[in-house]
């Protein structure tokens, strides 16, 4: 009796489910593909530099290193366009910088040379990969510097002074992250090469040219934002 009832009631349940259309479960929806780097930007960037320009005397032979080191402060302008995880870009950059140092010079032991940065700037082209809001590059490019380089005190026939523009080239490596959809902060290494210049005959040395070469070293962080 208690078979029949059970059986009954199973019945009973499964007459209005037999009439009841199963539809099937709605496709997932599509996953964020993740953020996307593709787009202009400009921001702000700070940070260290150090090096040595070295001056050398093209009648002694004689080098002078002088010591470079302070720090930069510019702004910074760009683009990127992302294909799947590869990030592709150009940027360029413009900095004040306070950095400067002396040394005994080689030629004069009791004359100090002294070198002044005042400005560095670079144009580049990015090349990375994305995991999602994290960017790992890589970048290279033509980097200008302004500088002057002292003897003091001056040596007599001189006016002790030798200002320039250099340029040479850029390479570097950093990482980027994505804080917000237009917000990213950033960090990043490069190693500044430079052409030499020479400075002319009764500027830093009495009737004889010296060439003049910097080579620095950038870590800068910054922000970014995007639009």
């Amino acid at each position: 009796m208690r078979l029949v009832l059970v059986l009954a009631a199973m019945g009973a349940l499964a007459a209005p489910a037999a009439g009841v259309e199963i539809k099937p479960a709605p496709a997932g929806k599509m996953t964020d593909a993740g953020f996307d780097w593709t787009g202009f930007y400009a921001g702000l960037n700070g940070g260290t530099v150090a090096g040595h320009a070295r001056a050398v005397s093209n009648t002694t032979i004689m080098i002078t290193d002088t010591p470079v080191n302070g720090y930069v402060l510019g702004a910074t302008l760009g683009a990127n366009w992302q294909l799947q995880q590869f990030v592709l870009g150009a940027e360029g950059d413009l900095a004040w910088a306070g950095a400067s140092g002396t040394a005994l010079c080689t030629v004069v032991p009791a004359n100090n040379c002294d070198t002044d940065l005042s400005w560095l700037g670079t144009i580049k082209a990015r090349a990375g990969v994305a995991f999602d809001r994290t960017l790992l590059f890589a970048n290279g490019g033509f980097v200008t510097a302004g500088a002057s380089m002292r003897v003091s005190p001056a040596v007599a026939g001189t006016s002790g002074v030798f200002e320039e523009r250099y340029s040479g080239w850029t390479v570097g490596v950093g990482a980027e992250v994505s804080i917000t959809k237009a917000v990213s902060v950033k960090a990043e290494y490069n190693l500044n090469e430079f052409s030499e210049k020479l400075a002319p005959v009764d500027s830093l040395r009495d009737g004889e040219v010296t060439s003049v070469r910097p080579v620095l070293h950038t870590v800068k962080v910054g922000a970014n934002w995007h639009f």
